[in-house]
Parts: C-alpha cells; structure tokens; sequence
C-alpha cells in the first residue's frame, strides 16, 4: 500500500483504517468502477502504455465517497493496480465526455453507479 495514497486519503477527509478498508475489498469497487481518465506516462516512460484512473462510489461510514484508482498499463505485464485514494463526494458530475465538473480543487469525474457501503470496520459488503 503507497504511503503517499494514504496521506492522500487522509488529506481529503479519511483516516487510514478508512483507507484499508476500501483496499481491502478493492475488488468490490473495482467492479463498481468507471473509467474517468485514461493517459500516457507523465514523465514519458516507454515501458508505460498508459494510466488509467477509475471512480467508484461508494458509501464509507454511511457517508458517500469516491474511491479512485489507478491502473497503469506496462508494456511487460499489462494492467496493475497503482493506487486506491478517497475522496468526500459532494456533488455528483457525469463521467468523461461530457457536463459540466463541479467547484473545488478536485476536478475528476465521478460514476453514475449505485454506491457500494463500506465501514472502516469490516470489508466491502
């Protein structure tokens, strides 16, 4: 688990057992997930086909969130999970290709899915 995708979650609002508790049923969110992004490597890695950011939302504490994750795509051994970050979910904006995004600093898109309840308690239900 990336430290710096912890302090992220923790940046936006979450407490790390928050945190392990969407990652330890990622595969929950993952089939609950909506491609939100896809793009080459920032720094131009050519071992890197690309990164892909997905949104799932789900319901953590009986609060409504966003997990995002991200998935880069290797030339060697094709997609693997990078990274899982939580965000507040304030107000819902459609998946790529189109509305409009909301305020704030966080400019991603969220799916239009049900949300998945989740406590920092127990694992993904």
């Amino acid at each position: 688990m990336s430290k710096a995708a912890i302090n992220k979650s923790k940046f936006n609002g979450f407490n790390a057992e928050q945190h392990f508790a969407v990652a330890s049923g990622i595969d929950k969110a993952w089939e609950n997930a909506a491609l939100v992004e896809s793009r080459g490597d920032s720094d131009g890695d050519p071992n890197i086909a690309s990164i892909k950011r997905f949104a799932a939302t789900i319901q953590l504490d009986g609060e409504p969130a966003t997990a995002y994750i991200t998935v880069k795509e290797t030339i060697e051994h094709g997609h693997r999970i990078y990274s899982l970050e939580l965000f507040v979910m304030e107000v819902k904006i459609p998946a790529v290709g189109g509305g409009t995004l909301s305020g704030g600093e966080d400019k991603r898109t969220t799916p239009r899915r049900s949300p998945l309840a989740v406590s920092s308690d127990s694992h993904l239900s």
